[in-house]
């Protein structure tokens, strides 16, 4: 006699092997847009090199559309294993031209790019400041993002010696000045 598998066990075999096919190209689908716009930016100035210390959070895939629109860069994988080999010099180029900090009233400080590293859905983006003597007040110009996203808020915190200022930075005033 011939066995056929009862309609229902059939269908559930069905499912389980299309499940089994789909489940691969589903996972390689992006994350789900998130609905809050914040970058994070810390900053500590570090008096044995007079220089400043910069830590930049973002998250990952607003990062990969800044630079889509700024240089028209698709499907970087920023962080990933595929990352693409131009990603980290366009990061480094876009955090650049977007995150200005001058003590004083002097121009911005000349800031160098020292890396990446991903952190869940957010990148941490690390800079430095070439050397500046002590000031008392620091103009911070913050523009990440905001070309993107109009609620776009990217909030800094800048600590100099043991006092903390902080700011939050949004696309209708993208600089402030802090003092101590």
């Amino acid at each position: 006699m011939f066995y056929h598998p009862a309609p229902h066990r059939l269908t559930l075999l069905c499912l389980a092997f299309c499940w089994a096919i789909a489940m691969p190209f589903s996972l390689a689908q992006a994350d789900p847009p998130h609905p809050i716009h914040v970058s994070l930016c810390e900053v500590q100035y570090n008096a044995q090199t007079r220089k400043l210390e910069i830590s930049l959070r973002v998250f990952t895939d607003d990062l990969e559309l800044a630079l889509e629109k700024s240089y028209g860069a698709t499907q970087l994988h920023i962080g990933a294993p595929t990352e693409k080999t131009e990603a980290v010099k366009q990061v480094a180029q876009y955090v650049l031209q977007h995150l200005k900090l001058a003590p004083g009233s002097a121009a911005p400080l000349k800031l160098t790019y020292l890396g990446k590293e991903q952190e869940g859905l957010a990148t941490w983006v690390y800079l430095e400041s070439e050397p500046t003597g002590p000031f008392t007040t620091l103009q911070v110009t913050n523009a990440i993002l905001h070309a993107l996203y109009d609620d776009q808020q990217n909030l800094v915190n800048v600590k100099v010696g043991g006092t903390q200022r902080s700011c939050r930075l949004g696309k209708d005033a993208d600089s402030e000045k802090l003092e101590w």
